[in-house]
């Protein structure tokens, strides 16, 4: 049974582990595997040590207590949407645990915190070649821009999608 929570600082490597082991699964084929080589588990750690840390939040999916995947967000980065607009600026599940509602799960619960936290609206970014698009579309998420990126050293398409109120 998958139960979601926040995550805590003390959470941090297990979070590191599964957003480098994502990006392997997920970006294989993206982007170019001396990218994906080169992720390190110890700078993740930091990297979500410093948010909870810092104030931000982190919310977890634990299977049988192990964290399998993960939601990260806050307030919108990108100055055209309206005020009052949220981001999921990361949200990754292992690959073994697709098509199991984990991932549903981890993005209605980052809907239910945002709207807590005062946000009506809904951004995120995507790579344009990521095989989970869909999975925002079949969310109601309309993709309304394109930009070229850098990502791990190598120029990537990325789409943001957006729902003007946030998804139930």
């Amino acid at each position: 049974m998958v139960r979601i929570a926040d995550a805590r600082p003390e959470d941090a490597r297990a979070l590191a582990e599964v957003h480098v082991a994502a990006w392997r699964e997920t970006y294989a084929g993206l982007l170019p595997d001396r990218a994906l080589d080169t992720l390190s588990v110890p700078e993740r750690t930091a990297l979500w040590r410093r948010v909870m840390e810092g104030g931000g939040w982190v919310i977890a999916a634990r299977d049988g207590g192990r964290i399998v995947g993960f939601v990260s967000g806050g307030p919108a980065r990108d100055g055209d949407l309206p005020a009052a607009t949220g981001e999921i600026v990361a949200l990754y599940l292992l690959k073994a645990h697709h098509g199991r509602g984990h991932g549903k799960a981890l993005f209605t619960a980052a809907c239910r915190r945002l709207a807590r936290d005062g946000c009506r609206g809904l951004a995120l970014w995507v790579l344009a070649g990521n095989p989970t698009r869909g999975f925002y579309r079949r969310r109601g998420g309309t993709a309304d821009k394109a930009e070229d990126d850098v990502v791990a050293g190598t120029r990537v398409r990325a789409v943001r999608y957006v729902w003007p109120h946030l998804p139930g």
